[in-house]
């Protein structure tokens, strides 16, 4: 496997979902500036405690570092063959000082730090 860890500003609120086989996961974009302010969007995808956690406690502009897999995957859209990427999430770290809602308690760090499972399909 091809580890990656980096960090970034998450681009958008997360959405929850549940997979066929019941196991729930969320995918998210991350901007990642560079010392010379290029920005890189790095696609994420978390699964179970992870994704669950992410939903509840992250979203747009929340400051994240993500540890994980880089995996490349094939589509293809109007006969055309495409190419993507993702990392798939084994660890996010909450980096924001305080939560972005008054009232709501930082996760204990050992509640999303788990192993993903990819032995579901991921439909693309």
């Amino acid at each position: 496997m091809r580890q990656i860890v980096f960090t970034g500003n998450i681009t958008k609120d997360l959405e929850l979902k549940v997979g066929q086989s019941g196991k729930s996961n969320v995918s998210f974009t991350v901007a990642n500036n560079d010392r010379k302010e290029n920005v890189v969007f790095m696609n994420v995808k978390a699964f179970e405690k992870t994704a669950e956690n992410c939903a509840n406690y992250l979203k747009k502009g929340s400051k994240v570092l993500v540890v994980g897999d880089f995996a490349t995957y094939e589509y293809e859209k109007d006969g055309v063959k495409k190419y993507g990427y993702e990392v798939l999430a084994n660890r996010v770290e909450f980096l924001d000082s305080k939560p972005k809602e008054e009232g709501i308690p930082k996760p204990d760090p050992n509640d999303y730090k788990q192993p993903i499972d990819t032995s579901e399909e991921i439909p693309f």
